[in-house]
């Protein structure tokens, strides 16, 4: 089988043990708790970023409009402070 499907005979045994441990071949029916922790930690990290963006953009936002207005052909929100 190694041979007819070019694979590595530790790439086979990988999928042997992962099949019998978990009965998939899934990765992620197979990792472990660790690893399901850090893939959970790396999305709130992410999410947090996210709401932290806009949470500054809306307060920028809203600190600037009152001195700028907006360019219709540029598409852009132009501050006073840059004349």
């Amino acid at each position: 089988m190694v041979k007819e499907y070019d694979l590595t005979p530790s790439a086979l045994d990988r999928w042997i043990n992962q099949s019998s441990k978990s009965g998939s071949f899934k990765s992620k029916d197979n990792r472990t708790p660790e690893q399901n922790e850090l893939i959970a930690l790396r999305n709130e990290l992410k999410q947090l970023r996210k709401e932290i963006i806009s949470y500054l953009s809306n307060v920028y936002f809203e600190n600037i409009s009152i001195e700028s207005h907006f360019d219709r052909k540029t598409n852009l929100i132009i501050s006073e402070h840059f004349f």
